[in-house]
C-alpha cells in the first residue's frame, strides 16, 4: 500500500523518516505500512473497521478513537456527536515522549 501522495511528496517524507526513531500520525494506511520496520509507530485512526483490518501487520501502536459514525476517509458522520471529534485532537496526548516525525495524515472538518 502506498501513501496517498505525491511521488515528491513520498520522496520528502522518506527522508524525514529514515532519519526518525518514532513516529506518529493521525489516519492508518499508505502512510503507516510506508513507515512500517523503519521507525516505531503510534497511529491514530477513527475508523474502527479499519484499525481492525490492519491492526494485525503492525508492532507499533494502532490505535482507534471513537468520534462516532464516519464517513469516506473517516469524516465524522454525525453531527450530533460532534463532542466527540476533540478525542481526535487530543489523541496527541496518546504519542511518545520522544516522537521525532509526526504527519497528520487528514482533517477532521
Amino acid at each position: 500500500m502506498k501513501p496517498y501522495m505525491t511521488d515528491n511528496e513520498i520522496n520528502l517524507f522518506a527522508k524525514y523518516r529514515d532519519k526518525s526513531d518514532r513516529y506518529f500520525e493521525w489516519g492508518c494506511g499508505g502512510s503507516t505500512y510506508f513507515c512500517k520496520d523503519k521507525c516505531s509507530i503510534t497511529s491514530i485512526d477513527n475508523n474502527y473497521e479499519w484499525v481492525q483490518k490492519i491492526i494485525k501487520d503492525f508492532e507499533g501502536r494502532i490505535l482507534y478513537v471513537d468520534v462516532g459514525r464516519v464517513g469516506e476517509w473517516g469524516v465524522p458522520a454525525e453531527p450530533y456527536e460532534k463532542d466527540k471529534w476533540s478525542a481526535y485532537a487530543k489523541a496527541w496526548n496518546l504519542r511518545e515522549q520522544d516522537t521525532d516525525l509526526i504527519l497528520i495524515d487528514r482533517l477532521v472538518s
